[in-house]
């Protein structure tokens, strides 16, 4: 969601911690809904049962779409949690369909996938309305199973009251990372009791669900689009559900064959470079911060020394929050998401640097909120099942050893070291492989993007083949398509004409960031 610029300086850093941040048969006929299966996730190859996948119309939630019935439809798409036993127990997944604004209207719609793992969807709707992603087009939403309101819900409240804790002491993230894992192994038991199969939450049953929704939906063609982990559900499509997909928009790639987490240190090692390099081409942001690593290093050593106490209202309670370096670092890497903020991060910087830390009020009580977003029973379910069998435990630990700033990166969702004590099956390791297409499809990156490194987007770009066009955006952070208008440009004339060449020209006019040098 974009957020107007005059606000931003009350939320700038509003998470100071990081969820750091992943073959079913299609019916033959798009028409109405007809019988599918599934597969198992597994090495089994038993065929599953037969099941019907169905769309119940219902009402729409009002504080997640847009408030505009007459334009906006929603309801429930109902699948087996588990394909091969498709009367054991369903899931149901929330749907918005936002109409096309414009006329003549395009028959073929734009399928959304949203981040995380474990991001709700369907909230996505407004921001996508508001943003005009492509008027012509109807616009899908949903919340993917084990997120938002989905059915089941695999929420964490263990985990979240944990994360809350990280706040009330000084603590180191070495310190801190026993009573997350032993929150989130508390999660699992409380969700296993409730019968709910976590083998079947993974990249590959997502991507069968938005199969069903297809048929559910009676469509035919359809783009689709996923930012963040979406582009894990959308590369999963091209590999296991390419049927009626007309193309695809990938931004900023999580690609499957990598691992996670702290594995990644490096990127946000690049990233901080990358903010201190584009500083030091302004002429205003270098005089005013002539060397930006070293004021990083003051605030952070300032906080580590003397952390800030502050008082933070979480719904229930109020937490007694200390504020170190380590939050601070955060803070900071989760600032790098939002292109808007980007500009202001040496002015903070430097403000922390010479002691005026009253902002962080503002920043702790604007963002602790927004860590309880994710379904974080989900993100453990999804990664550990898709990637456990590619981390790289030593090279995570040599990573952490290297980079302690970063800690608390690998401290507030600690997967990679859970995956052995969350127990579910590894997908097909076809899975980790990079898929090939001729579909054609649209890949963004982006110069200041903390989390899924413009490498790897370029990369993927090419391991999918010539159907395929990177596009290497600078200045902007995480997820591209709605922080300028030269991308969003660039989709809309993408998904109009997927099979024409791609003009990029727009890239060569947008400016770096405009630091705030006071």
């Amino acid at each position: 969601m974009r957020r107007a610029p005059s606000t931003l300086i009350i939320i700038v850093l509003t998470l100071v911690l990081v969820s750091a941040n992943s073959c079913a048969s299609d019916s033959d006929d798009a028409g109405s809904p007809t019988t599918s299966a599934g597969p198992s996730t597994g090495p089994s190859t038993t065929a599953a049962p037969n099941y019907t996948p169905v769309f119940e119309t219902g009402p729409c939630d009002a504080e997640r779409v847009p408030a505009a019935p007459a334009v906006v439809e929603c309801g429930t798409l109902i699948v087996p949690e588990d394909r091969s036993q498709p009367d054991v127990r369903q899931v149901r997944l929330p749907v918005a369909i936002t109409r096309a604004s414009q006329e003549p209207k395009k028959p073929d719609p734009i399928v959304y996938f949203s981040g995380g793992p474990g991001s709700p969807g369907l909230s996505a709707a407004k921001n996508w309305s508001k943003v005009g992603l492509d008027p012509t087009r109807d616009v899908i939403t949903f919340d993917q199973r084990g997120t938002g309101a989905s059915q089941p819900s695999l929420e964490c409240a263990e985990v979240d009251d944990a994360t809350f804790k990280l706040f009330e002491t000084a603590d180191t993230p070495v310190e801190e990372r026993p009573a997350m894992l032993a929150a989130f192994t508390a999660c699992r038991q409380r969700l296993v009791a409730e019968g709910i199969d976590l083998n079947q939450f993974n990249t590959p049953q997502v991507g069968n669900d938005v199969a069903d929704l297809r048929t559910a939906l009676g469509i035919g063609d359809w783009n689709i689009f996923g930012v963040s982990y979406g582009t894990t559900v959308a590369l999963e499509m091209l590999r296991s559900h390419p049927q009626g997909v007309r193309s695809a928009v990938i931004d900023s790639v999580y690609p499957t064959d990598i691992g996670m987490g702290p594995a990644d240190f490096p990127e946000a090692e690049r990233v901080f470079g990358v903010l201190a390099d584009g500083c030091a081409k302004d002429a205003a942001c270098n005089a005013a911060y002539p060397d930006l690593r070293a004021l990083l290093t003051t605030a952070v050593d300032r906080l580590d020394a003397t952390p800030y106490s502050l008082d933070i209202d979480v719904g229930d309670r109020v937490v007694k929050g200390l504020f170190t370096g380590t939050d601070l670092i955060g803070g900071l890497f989760n600032a790098l998401y939002d292109t808007e903020l980007i500009p202001l991060l040496p002015l903070f910087i430097s403000s922390v640097a010479k002691g005026n830390v009253g902002i962080l009020d503002a920043v702790a009580q604007s963002g602790i909120n927004a860590l309880t977003k994710a379904a974080e029973g989900q993100t453990a379910s999804v990664d550990c099942a898709d990637r456990q069998r590619i981390i790289d435990q030593a090279q995570i630990q040599a990573n952490i050893e290297k980079y302690p700033l970063y800690g608390l990166l690998a401290t507030a969702r600690p997967i990679p070291e859970l995956c052995p004590s969350w127990q579910v099956d590894s997908v097909d390791p076809a899975f980790n492989t990079m898929p090939e297409t001729t579909i054609p499809t649209l890949v963004f990156g982006d110069e200041y993007d903390p989390v899924t490194a413009p490498k790897n987007s370029e990369r993927t770009a090419k391991a999918l083949g010539a159907a395929a066009t990177f596009v290497l955006f600078p200045g902007l952070g995480h997820g591209a398509t709605d922080a300028h208008p030269c991308p969003l440009s660039i989709f809309q004339a993408f998904v109009t004409s997927p099979t024409d060449a791609v003009d990029t020209a727009c890239v060569a006019t947008m400016p770096p960031p405009k630091f705030t040098a006071s």
